[in-house]
């Protein structure tokens, strides 16, 4: 085993996969859209709070935390009027360092539908390259920072919604068990937790409600979110 802390961070950069994309498994994002998010904020105006906060734990270089901010600046007409805050966090430095410059090649944003794209994405150029750099108005709910999730969490949310997909096949089922139960923690009543469609909570102890294959609701039955 490594015996320092940065031998640790070193070793972890080196075996993760970090595979992943703009909009990524898009069938979550069309759910926030089509069916989360409109009920959130009608919610939310009930409640006369402003306030949205996601967590994208395991956000490797950026992707999918830059397609959450772009999913939620769509849905609340560019954020006017709304306290966004987005927390995305990863164990390797290195993906991080990638993840804060927000700039990708143009073949890593080809998921993105055109008309988020010609908003949220400036084309740039890199040398000879190509790229796309996130607008500001995307980098400013973001928030990038290390975290190991066996660590102690240095925030204390509520999460409205939260984005741990494809990092929990790493780890064995009593550590999957501690970890989605510390999710639950972290959530509102009534909030979504979202997994990787290789991974599976059966066989996980847990409080979540099922509301469609990778995705748990935080919910009593009259706050469940419909399918």
């Amino acid at each position: 085993m490594p015996s320092t802390g940065e031998e640790f961070t070193h070793l972890i950069d080196s075996l993760s996969t970090n595979l992943t994309s703009f909009f990524r498994e898009m069938g979550h994002f069309d759910f926030l859209l089509d069916s989360y998010l409109p009920a959130l904020l009608l919610k939310k105006r009930k409640l006369r709070s402003s306030r949205i906060r996601a967590w994208s734990a395991g956000c490797s270089t950026g992707e999918e935390a830059y397609s959450l901010a772009i999913t939620l600046l769509h849905a609340t007409g560019d954020g006017t009027g709304w306290d966004i805050r987005l927390l995305a966090t990863d164990i390797s430095t290195h993906v991080l360092q990638i993840a804060k410059k927000g700039r990708y090649e143009k073949s890593r944003v080809e998921a993105v539908p055109a008309a988020l794209k010609s908003r949220y994405l400036l084309p740039g150029r890199l040398g000879d390259k190509a790229v796309c750099q996130v607008a500001p108005a995307v980098r400013n709910v973001v928030r990038f920072a290390y975290l190991n999730l066996m660590e102690p969490w240095p925030f204390s949310g509520p999460f409205d919604f939260i984005f741990c997909r494809n990092v929990m096949i790493y780890f064995d089922k009593p550590t999957q068990q501690r970890l989605v139960n510390r999710f639950w923690d972290y959530l509102e009543s009534g909030g979504l937790l979202f997994t990787g469609h290789s991974e599976s909570l059966t066989g996980v102890n847990h409080e979540f409600r099922y509301v469609q294959p990778t995705i748990y609701a935080k919910a009593n039955r009259q706050d469940e979110v419909k399918p």
